[in-house]
């Protein structure tokens, strides 16, 4: 599963998309968040706070906005590639 990219989530990994567009209740990521799938529950020890489990339903609500989405940054200096 990899996660660095707003189509890597939507492609998911084994048990399909992470997050679904629009529907954050057919997300695997809210539903880990939220502990409704013993399997899927992340963080493993305690919950997110309610605060940034709404800010997490509103992101997918909204269409998985990604703010990045021009050239990759170097990881050595943080400065976009040319």
């Amino acid at each position: 599963l990899r996660m660095d990219s707003r189509e890597a989530l939507l492609k998911g990994g084994e048990n399909g998309p992470v997050v679904v567009s629009g529907k954050p209740a057919d997300s695997l990521m809210l539903q880990a968040v939220l502990h409704s799938k013993k399997e899927l529950e992340m963080p493993p020890k305690e919950k997110l706070s309610a605060r940034d489990v709404d800010v997490l339903e509103k992101w997918i609500r909204d269409g998985v906005v990604w703010p990045d989405r021009g050239r990759p940054r170097s990881p050595e200096t943080g400065r976009r590639a040319r």
